[in-house]
């Protein structure tokens, strides 16, 4: 019995988190830029990476004086004769020259960006009738560590019939960022695939049965299985189903050994900051 009510409540919160993060995209307002990332036009490269899927400032200086800037950028593609262009509609943005003369400093707000894509961004540099261009490739990448994440929450399984503590790895297909911007659009269905993960991991619940039950280990026993985050809109939050394993004494009185039984599970879980959870090794897997 308890069985399909698991199931159907682990449906029915992915259904409710798919509505609303689909109406979240329609809706949204667009963050203003957190980060920064610095363009050097003498060596025509940016000193710090791309960010992706949230906006950010490109800001740099003029070595020399300038009417008016305009950038182009857009997904970067090359030609037969490998000359660079931008593949289909470029996003364009300039400053006037009323901006430009009081400083040689400026800044353009980027629009959220795809991971692992090559972006040309073609600056402009105009005083009077002539023009300098300048253009760089840049590429939002996405580190191994983007596609894991950790939590911690509550499980309850079908048989066992009571809450158990539950801590988990999730890896998703598709990398995450934890500042996605909410305008960030590209479809209800890919944004859904954003959210979907696989997990392993251990729950730490007391099992009652007629027949002598145990924890698969000394200190708990292994989970499985798949998990959505962002129900609702909590983008912290993540509802979650799976099987849990643990061992169970035959149930012929004659027969010592135990075996491998399995339940079903739903949780919630919430999220841990990696950082935090992995220490010295955040360096080594390029978390940022």
């Amino acid at each position: 019995m308890l069985r399909p009510m698991l199931v159907a409540c682990a449906i029915g919160l992915s259904l409710l988190s798919h509505s609303a993060l689909a109406g979240q995209t329609a809706t949204a307002v667009p963050r203003r830029p957190a980060q920064t990332v610095k363009v050097d036009l003498a060596a025509q490269q940016f000193e710090t990476g791309l960010p992706f899927r949230e906006r950010f400032w490109i800001r740099g200086t003029l070595a020399n004086p300038a009417d008016s800037i305009v950038l182009t950028y857009g997904v970067a593609d090359r030609d037969e004769n490998n000359r660079l262009f931008i593949r289909g509609r470029p996003t364009r943005k300039s400053i006037p020259k009323s901006h430009v003369v009081k400083s040689k400093d400026f800044a353009f707000a980027i629009e959220p960006l795809q991971p692992n894509v090559e972006y040309l961004f073609r600056f402009r540099f105009y005083e009077g009738a002539a023009f300098d261009t300048v253009q760089i490739i840049g590429r939002p990448k996405a580190s191994l560590a983007q596609h894991f994440d950790a939590d911690v929450g509550v499980l309850r399984s079908e048989n066992a019939g009571n809450w158990g503590l539950v801590t988990s790895s999730h890896f998703h297909f598709i990398p995450i960022n934890k500042n996605e911007d909410d305008s960030f659009t590209s479809g209800p269905g890919a944004r859904l695939a954003r959210q979907i993960s696989m997990f392993g991991g251990i729950a730490f619940q007391e099992i009652y049965s007629e027949v002598e039950v145990s924890k698969f280990f000394t200190f708990g026993s292994p989970v499985a299985g798949v998990g959505i985050r962002g129900p609702l809109g909590l983008d912290f939050m993540r509802v979650n189903g799976g099987v849990i394993w643990f061992k169970q004494k035959d149930a012929n009185p004659l027969i010592s050994r135990q075996r491998v039984k399995r339940d079903v599970f739903v949780s919630a879980t919430a999220d841990l900051e990696m950082k935090q959870v992995l220490g010295p090794l955040v360096a080594l897997l390029g978390i940022r």
